[in-house]
């Protein structure tokens, strides 16, 4: 039977915390899609593919642009927040399809 590896369990446990402490306190958004796997992007730099946790780099009253792309290109959701216009459970589904 393998072992789980002690390293990535506890890197995996405290990546959530190490990302808010490196933002410095950023807004941080989980992002979801349907369908799943859509290219997540925040200000125009891919973040990964949903479900993400993305952060939001808001800086002194900017807009931040979020936008999902659909799996096959051809399709893609955006969202633009503020700070005042952030969801209050912190998450946001783009429905693509």
């Amino acid at each position: 039977m393998k072992q789980p590896n002690l390293r990535r369990a506890v890197f995996t446990a405290l990546a959530p915390l190490a990302l808010l402490a490196a933002c410095g306190g950023a807004p941080i958004l989980e992002v979801t899609s349907d369908p799943t796997n859509a290219t997540i992007y925040v200000n125009g730099q891919r973040q990964g593919q949903a479900p993400v946790k993305v952060i939001l780099p808001f800086d002194q009253g900017e807009r931040v642009w979020v936008q999902a792309v659909h799996p096959d290109g051809l399709q893609a959701g955006e969202q633009t927040y503020t700070e005042d216009t952030l969801p209050s459970d912190g998450r946001y589904h783009f429905r693509l399809r």
